[in-house]
């Protein structure tokens, strides 16, 4: 190797090591806004208050039980993402908006969790529509529309992403559901589990 050569791969070398820096934090998360307090319903028929997800990271998803669409998937994935966790699970809250509430009962939801798989460590929420519909709209500036009858299904407008957010409800991320959007929200998931 040449002088000339080894003189240029110590310069690659240290312009790279200056422009990321060992130990270098990356840049914090965005703070889009805060999930208002709310008082909604779980699938068991407990009132569920908004202040229960403080202290820990929350996923969180919009769903409804008629849905044969993206609703399952999210759901799934909701699941999947708490398995990825192993130990760490409980460290975070996984929770499932119904946009369906008048037909989304507490027991339509319990077995709407049990076909999923989704039994153990999410939970489904639902209970009064305006209710729901404010929290999505100011908490998680999500579009959320009023369920249509479409031939011998019903729709409901909703948002298809995760959303993420940190112990104080401030929401973090929103995700999609492909492998890069998971891959995001796994890694800054863990970026909020390991904040100090």
């Amino acid at each position: 190797m040449s002088l000339r050569h080894a003189a240029l791969l110590r310069l690659a070398a240290l312009a790279l090591s200056v422009a990321s820096p060992l130990g270098c934090k990356p840049e914090p998360l965005p703070t889009f806004s805060v999930v208002p307090d709310f008082t909604l319903v779980d699938q068991a028929g407990h009132p569920f208050r908004a202040r229960a997800l403080d202290g820990k990271p929350t996923v969180a998803a919009f769903v409804f039980t008629r849905c044969t669409t993206i609703c399952p998937m999210l759901a799934t994935t909701l699941v999947n993402q708490r398995a990825r966790l192993g130990a760490r699970a409980d460290d975070v809250h996984f929770v499932a908006f119904s946009v369906d509430p008048s037909f989304d009962t507490p027991e339509v939801l319990r077995a709407y969790a049990a076909r999923q798989g989704a039994t153990t460590g999410i939970t489904f929420l639902t209970g009064d529509s305006a209710e729901v519909q404010r929290v999505a709209r100011t908490g998680f500036l999500a579009a959320v529309g009023e369920p249509e009858a479409r031939g011998d299904t019903v729709d409901v407008i909703h948002s298809q992403h995760l959303m993420l957010l940190d112990g104080r409800r401030a929401l973090r991320g929103f995700y999609r559901t492909d492998a890069e959007g998971l891959a995001a929200l796994g890694r800054d998931l863990d970026r909020l589990l390991d904040a100090p």
